[in-house]
């Protein structure tokens, strides 16, 4: 078992309520997103899942934002933790969602490995850097799962709930 990151595509208001209300926000995401049968799951649409290589595309993410002359944060801001059962929550609103898709959608898949440097990912800690010794398929696949999430939100006017866990 590790930890996994799944962003949910969710509207500015509710992510309101998220802000204001973090256990309630925890709750209803887990209950109508996050379980496989909640009314609001669905699979590519309002539910984008990544495995154990999550921080790993974050990172590459980033790398090539920074390449770029930019700074974006793709998990989003962490909404305060005031219970102690979870990792908590970070939103990201449907303007800032905009603003990283107009960024990461100009990504090439086939070159992203390039901005990948192992020995910075384990200095940062970053999760599970020491187990990806080279950027591959899995990893991509987390890039792209990224950039489909954000791509979907912008074409919804919606922001995102990202939940690590």
């Amino acid at each position: 078992m590790g930890l996994i990151c799944e962003l949910y595509r969710i509207d500015d208001a509710t992510i309101d309520k998220i802000i204001d209300d973090p256990k309630w926000g925890y709750d209803f995401i887990l209950l109508n997103y996050a379980e496989v049968g909640g009314s609001c799951h669905v699979e590519n649409d309002t539910v984008f899942s990544t495995d154990k290589a999550w921080a790993i595309a974050d990172y590459l993410i980033s790398q090539y934002a920074i390449s770029k002359g930019f700074e974006i944060n793709v998990l989003g801001d962490k909404v305060e933790k005031d219970y102690s059962r979870s990792e908590g929550l970070r939103v990201i609103k449907s303007q800032e969602v905009n603003h990283v898709n107009e960024l990461i959608k100009h990504i090439d898949t086939s070159t992203i490995s390039e901005f990948y440097d192992r020995e910075d990912t384990i200095r940062n800690n970053l999760y599970r850097a020491h187990w990806i010794e080279k950027v591959d398929h899995y990893v991509i696949s987390h890039v792209v799962t990224f950039k489909e999430a954000y791509s979907k939100a912008v074409s919804e006017n919606n922001g995102l709930v990202v939940r690590i866990g």
